[in-house]
Formats: structure tokens, C-alpha cells, sequence
């Protein structure tokens, strides 16, 4: 099942929220500690993007960033799992040493190297031309899908390369894939990877329908490779143009990435349903199903308290229908949503609060943004666990269907 979702934010935060175990696959290209900063434009939207990877402490301020991310990863990856970390000579060693602590030496794997070309060539040294990905088990039981490339036999030293018709297994050290060229226009961040490269990686490490993560997603060419070869995925980036890109390349609406913090000027140009659904996603609620829940827009998860979703202002009148949903859904408690709200809206709350004791909360987008609902206990936080113990309990079932079917077959 490919649960789709995508989260704006610091990943320490979404990882410590997930339930261990529950990931298949987890591929992270975070910053390479560079001291560079890097600028983009989406060859697509024509949109800026870009991010910093400058660090004022140096290397160990990186490290001390990096550490506990991957402890968490280490403690969301199942036991069949396998991690692969993207880096390059600016600190691939140190976090070596990080890796081997957390995942243990003898789960070190590999480290592939990927070789490419172009760029300058500096005077004094030999051009650094490659990349270096780690990759690590939890145990000795991992998935691991041989690939294969077409097999070279040079013969004689003017002779042309000879390919055989037989495949030989993919070593780790890759030279058949070039990066994105920078003037390509499938090119959507600075420092974007080549999709095959993404899917090579994919292709050994997982199976289909299995969960695939990358809490460092940039643009979301992981998310999007696995979404092609039927993956299900979860992407997380703290850089809100990272996550529009994303979000646009897998075709999810911006509204429903998650923690995305859109401004009033956006929200008011989406469509309604693209609003309800955000609106929805920041008050943790089900979008309300037409013809049911008592005419309500969004349910709470957890309170049940039910919501109405205006994209205008809101005026008396919207406030007496949401009180007859309330009475209809049995509830004392709820919220309406909207950008302005008249007197006669807040006098109407107060009295519906002193002759009816129906508690109308009135939000506006930005007290959403400020976790408001959560603090009136009119919403319940999230856990993203929630998501996944959904995805994987989804894959048991798909997997079930498939067994049985191989049975009445046979």
C-alpha cells in the first residue's frame, strides 16, 4: 500500500514519533557538511529552492546533528532492514565510525562507491570524481535482490568494448550512472541524484509494497523512484521549498503535507476540498464524509469533536448551522475554521455557550499553525506510528489475498 505522506519539518522530531520497527528500506542524502550553501531553481516551476550546509562549530557541531538521527533510524529500521547513508569525503569517515557504533560493525555492509565525471579539474590534486554511500543491516537476515549489468569483455588494446550476452552481479563501485546534468529539466534541486541510481538502491533492498523512507528527501527522488516501482513511502524535510517540490513531483496537493505551514495568501487561492483537507491534516481529523457525519466538514481523531471549514469569513448564520451538526453528532465540543470572524459569530458563540452549554472554539489558520486546537483539547496530537502500524497491517492483508489466491491456483 502506498501511504503517500509527506512531512515539513525537523525529522528528529517525526522519527522519535514513529513506532520502531516499522520501516523497510531507509535511504538519507542529508548534507555532506560542506561549508557551502546551495541555490536552486526548479527547472519545472521556476521556483527558488536551495539550503544551507555551513556549520559554525565545524564538523562535530554536523555530527552532533547527525548522531541522533541515526540512532532513530536505527531504531524505526526493521530487523530485515537495511539503511544507506549518502555522503563524500567531507565526512563520510566520521560517520563510519557513527554507524558502526549504532548498527554494530558487523552489520556494515558496504560502502559503494559512485563514480561519475565532469566538473573542474583542479592543479594539485586528483579530481574528486565519486561519492561514498554506506550501507548497513540490523541482522544477518536482510533483503538483498542481486542486480545485474551487461558484461564487458575488452579484448586487445585498440579493440573496441565487446558486450556478452550474459549479465554479471553489480559490484560496489557504480560507473554507469551519470549524475543530473544541472541544465536537465528533470533537475528540481541542487543537489539532486540520479533516479536510476535511486532505484538501483530500491530495486536490491526492498520488495514491492514494502515502506520506503528518506527523512532527508529534498526534491523527493527517493519517494518518487519508489512510488514508480510500487513501494509504498514517507518523506520528511525541514525546508518548505523542498517539501512544495516534492509534493508537486509526486502530485500530492501542498495542503496535505503535513506540518507544511502554508501562509493566508495560499491557502485562500487553493481550491475548498484542497483547504478542508489541510485544515483537517493541522486539526489531526478525517475529512467528513459527504452525506454523513452529521454534515460536518472534519471529525477529530481521538475527541471526535466535530469541525466546519469556511475559506471566507464567517458570520452568524454558519455558526447556528454548526450547532445543529453538533446536536446531530452528539457532541458538546467543537471548532469552526475560518479567516475572519463577525461580531455577530462571537456573540452567537457566547450564547450557544451560556443558553445551549455547546462549546464553539473559533480558529483561524493561523492559530492552527500555533498548535491552538491541541492546547483547547479539541484536537488530539498525532503519532506517526499510527500511519505506519496502517501501511503494515494494509501490506499483511495484500500479502494474505496473494497467498491464498497462489493456493485455490495450485
Amino acid at each position: 500500500m502506498d501511504i503517500g505522506k509527506l512531512y515539513c519539518g525537523d525529522n528528529l522530531k517525526y522519527l522519535e514519533d514513529m513506532s520502531e520497527k516499522s520501516v523497510d528500506l531507509i535511504y538519507i542524502d542529508p548534507p555532506f557538511c560542506s561549508g557551502h550553501n546551495y541555490e536552486g531553481l526548479d527547472a519545472k516551476t521556476q521556483e527558488e529552492n536551495g539550503f544551507e550546509d555551513t556549520w559554525s562549530e565545524g564538523i562535530l557541531q554536523y555530527l552532533e546533528m547527525m548522531e541522533p538521527r541515526i540512532q532513530q533510524i536505527y531504531r524505526i529500521l526493521k530487523d530485515t532492514g537495511t539503511f544507506y547513508l549518502h555522503n563524500d569525503f567531507y565526512a563520510v569517515h566520521q560517520l563510519r565510525l557513527i554507524c558502526d557504533k549504532i548498527f554494530g560493525e558487523k552489520n556494515f555492509r558496504n560502502e559503494i562507491i559512485w563514480c561519475y565525471a565532469g566538473g573542474g579539474i583542479p592543479k594539485k590534486d586528483f579530481p574528486r570524481k565519486h561519492d561514498n554511500i554506506l550501507r548497513y543491516s540490523k541482522s544477518d537476515e536482510y533483503v538483498f535482490n542481486t542486480q545485474y549489468r551487461k558484461y564487458r569483455n575488452l579484448k586487445g588494446r585498440h579493440s573496441h568494448t565487446k558486450y556478452t550476452s550474459t549479465d554479471t552481479p553489480i559490484n560496489d563501485w557504480w560507473i554507469d550512472i551519470n549524475p543530473v546534468n544541472s541544465m536537465a529539466a528533470i533537475k528540481s534541486y541542487g543537489t539532486q541524484k540520479p533516479e536510476e541510481l535511486i532505484a538501483r538502491i530500491i530495486q536490491t533492498s526492498s520488495n514491492p509494497r514494502d515502506i520506503v523512507m528518506d527523512c532527508f528527501m529534498g526534491s523527493g527522488t527517493t519517494l518518487y523512484v519508489a512510488k514508480q516501482l510500487g513501494r509504498s513511502f514517507l518523506g520528511i524535510d525541514c525546508n518548505p521549498a523542498a517539501c512544495r517540490i516534492a509534493a508537486h513531483r509526486l502530485e500530492i496537493p501542498i495542503s496535505q503535507v503535513v506540518g507544511y505551514l502554508m501562509d493566508d495568501i495560499e491557502l485562500k487561492n487553493i481550491d475548498w476540498y484542497s483547504f478542508q483537507c489541510w485544515v483537517c491534516d493541522q486539526m489531526n481529523a478525517q475529512v467528513g464524509r459527504k452525506g454523513s457525519d452529521g454534515g460536518a466538514d472534519g471529525i477529530c481523531f481521538g475527541t471526535g469533536y466535530p469541525i466546519q471549514v469556511k475559506q471566507s469569513g464567517c458570520g452568524r448564520p454558519p455558526i447556528q448551522s454548526f450547532e445543529t451538526v453538533m446536536r446531530t453528532v452528539k457532541k458538546k465540543h467543537g471548532a469552526v475554521i475560518a479567516f475572519t470572524f463577525s461580531d455577530d459569530a462571537q456573540n452567537e458563540v457566547i450564547r450557544a455557550r451560556r443558553e445551549d452549554d455547546l462549546d464553539v472554539k473559533l480558529y483561524k489558520p493561523k492559530d492552527l499553525k500555533r498548535g491552538k486546537q491541541f492546547e483547547d483539547g479539541i484536537s488530539a496530537k498525532r503519532m506517526v506510528n499510527t500511519i505506519l502500524q496502517f501501511a503494515e497491517k494494509s501490506k499483511r492483508e495484500c500479502l494474505d489475498v496473494l497467498l491464498f489466491k497462489q493456493k485455490v491456483n495450485e
